[in-house]
């Protein structure tokens, strides 16, 4: 009987150091999927910008690469295709460093506006669905190809949509509700 006894304690200690070795593998595990990052160098630019519009951006957007070429033939079912969602804001507005403002009295100011510009474009990329094969797989470099396609199309819509907007004429009537109380009379072009 004392040796069942003793075997079942000694048992119990091997079972015992077994689950609590793979217990801290586990958590160690856990420890060395953080992430590590140097110290950046920041770089600060005074900067003089009025944002006139802040627009949401969300859009889904389909992305195909064609079927891998061997000299002058095809090869079937290597196509690539994602579905990316893209979702952020942008700042549209002037950079007013490029303004050109022209004193003629104490109250009478002449404001020249350059083209209304991004501002800032912060966008967030999530993928929803990936389709490769073995022979052709989405590497990194496709990735970050695909994500930079993305966002020139997002550019390029937001500069578009902007132009159909008369954002002097909202200048102008913000200025407006700005100096009525200074008694200074501006004028946009």
């Amino acid at each position: 009987m004392k040796a069942f006894i003793r075997s079942f304690l000694l048992a119990s200690i091997v079972i015992l150091a077994i689950i609590s070795g793979f217990l801290w593998k586990a958590k160690t595990d856990v420890d060395r999927q953080r992430i590590e990052s140097s110290k950046l160098t920041t770089f600060v630019q005074e900067v003089l910008k009025l944002a006139l519009l802040d627009i949401q951006v969300s859009q889904v957007f389909e992305v195909n690469k064609d079927n891998l070429r061997m000299m002058s033939m095809t090869l079937p079912f290597t196509r690539q295709k994602s579905l990316i969602m893209t979702e952020g804001h942008a700042l549209i507005g002037y950079d007013l460093k490029k303004a050109n403002i022209q004193i003629y009295s104490k109250n009478n100011i002449a404001l020249t506006l350059p083209e209304p510009e991004i501002l800032s474009l912060d966008l967030n990329h999530r993928f929803l669905f990936e389709n490769d094969t073995f022979l052709n797989r989405i590497t990194p470099e496709d990735r970050n190809q695909m994500l930079t396609m993305i966002r020139n199309e997002v550019e390029g819509a937001l500069i578009s949509e902007t132009r159909k907007l008369d954002l002097a004429e909202r200048v102008k009537k913000m200025l407006d509700l700005l100096v009525d109380q200074a008694n200074i009379q501006v004028i946009v072009d």
